[in-house]
């Protein structure tokens, strides 16, 4: 067998070095890359990922430190709320205003568990909570009456007011009048 001159071994030599060079670059290098891009992507999702649950659990840890401030904060308008079965209390309260005020009056208290009312604008039964309705007449001087209303108006409940008269049951203007007026006293959520 005759041998390949020297020029052409080093050109078929470098040939198929450069053959084996373009083999590992199509079937080893290429693929090497997109999966480097396929991993700097999902770094780069983990990392956002990561970002947001850091700056919740920031959120929630700010959260946790605050819930004692929240909850004295919160703490009257819980307490605005009164108690199922407390109409004595209700009574009892409207009662001693009355009696300080120097007012005659007679409540009427009922339960009502289902959370109707009369039709208000833009809301339904549904949005409504159990409540007492409280009927009540009032007799006294104008005066005493005023700030009778003014003690009820202060009270630590959440009342709403939906009807209110006074009249004059006498011949002297102020001195013997009467109030009447209904209301109701919203409940705390109810276990059912």
């Amino acid at each position: 067998m005759r041998r390949l001159p020297l020029r052409q071994s080093i050109l078929m030599l470098i040939a198929i070095i450069v053959l084996i060079i373009v083999v590992l670059f199509a079937f080893v290098t290429v693929p090497m890359i997109f999966r480097i891009q396929g991993l700097n992507a999902e770094i780069h999702e983990t990392q956002l990922f990561l970002e947001t649950q850091y700056e919740k659990t920031r959120q929630l840890k700010r959260s946790i430190n605050e819930l004692p401030s929240v909850t004295v904060k919160v703490a009257p308008f819980v307490e605005a709320f009164t108690e199922e079965e407390s109409e004595i209390d209700l009574i009892t309260l409207l009662e001693d205003l009355a009696t300080t005020y120097n007012i005659t009056q007679s409540p009427t208290i009922s339960f009502n568990p289902k959370g109707s009312a009369p039709p208000i604008p833009k809301f339904t039964s549904q949005y409504l909570r159990p409540h007492y309705e409280i009927s009540l007449t009032a007799r006294g001087s104008f005066e005493n009456l005023m700030v009778y209303m003014d003690a009820i108006e202060r009270l630590p409940l959440y009342m709403i007011i939906d009807a209110i008269e006074l009249s004059s049951n006498g011949s002297t203007p102020g001195e013997n009048m009467s109030l009447r007026f209904t209301a109701r006293i919203f409940l705390r959520k109810i276990a059912i």
